[in-house]
């Protein structure tokens, strides 16, 4: 997906993975975990240890 988001450019995004509420997002080379529950991001975060363990993670609400 793409947007343009205020003269910043164009922003990428990939839906990486799905967590009950929580996205995991790559956005222009970077992961992001968006929304869900505590226990909805725990289970990204110890997903992203198993399968990323390489990258890091910024959390958003």
């Amino acid at each position: 997906m793409n947007n343009n988001h205020g003269g910043r450019g164009v922003i990428t995004e990939e839906v990486v993975a799905v967590f009950g509420e929580a996205r995991l997002l790559k956005q222009d080379g970077q992961i992001h975990l968006i929304g869900g529950t505590m226990a909805d991001r725990t289970e990204a975060l110890e997903w992203m240890m198993l399968f990323m363990p390489e990258e890091a993670v910024r959390v958003r609400r």
